[in-house]
């Protein structure tokens, strides 16, 4: 099963405190929805390991979040600065007449979110939303602020998966 992955622009300080613990949320400055599974279903390289370093590499958020798959990560602006090139050139190497993964929807937002925070000087949060088991969902913290208002909200997955298994 997939789970949606959240990428966001998002202010270092913010991460900053959330790790010191003087904050308990962060407020996303631009923010993203894909599939954790996108970078792996780009077969071009070296498209698919730049995305895949973008989506699932990077420092970890803090030790206070947990998720069966993976925690969240943050890229620091320094970082960010450098995979938005990284995936820039890669990006560069395909034709886009030839290739149809090349600028599609996905990779069109992933590099929106890169562009507003490397000319923001922002860092870039990867999280993925809670697993469809109620169990294990309730372990899964949400570090954004109002996770009811993002793109698709916080839970989604969850809450789909309840309607189905009640229809059975």
């Amino acid at each position: 099963m997939a789970y949606a992955n959240y990428i966001a622009a998002v202010e270092w300080a913010d991460i900053a405190s959330l790790r010191q613990g003087s904050s308990a949320s962060i407020v996303p400055h631009s923010i993203a929805v894909v599939s954790h599974l996108y970078a792996y279903a780009v077969k071009r390289q070296p498209v698919s390991g730049c995305l895949g370093k973008i989506l699932d590499k990077g420092e970890v958020l803090s030790a206070s979040y947990w998720h069966p798959l993976r925690v969240p990560v943050v890229h620091s602006p320094e970082a960010v600065r450098a995979l938005t090139a990284d995936l820039r050139a890669a990006l560069g190497g395909v034709d886009a007449n030839q290739e149809e993964d090349a600028l599609d929807h996905d990779i069109t937002e992933i590099l929106r979110i890169l562009d507003d925070a490397a000319e923001t000087n922002r860092a870039v949060l990867s999280v993925l939303e809670p697993p469809a088991d109620e169990e294990r969902a309730q372990k899964v913290s949400c570090p954004f602020e109002k996770p009811e208002t993002l793109p698709v909200s916080w839970g989604q997955l969850t809450r789909t998966m309840k309607r189905f298994s009640k229809r059975r």
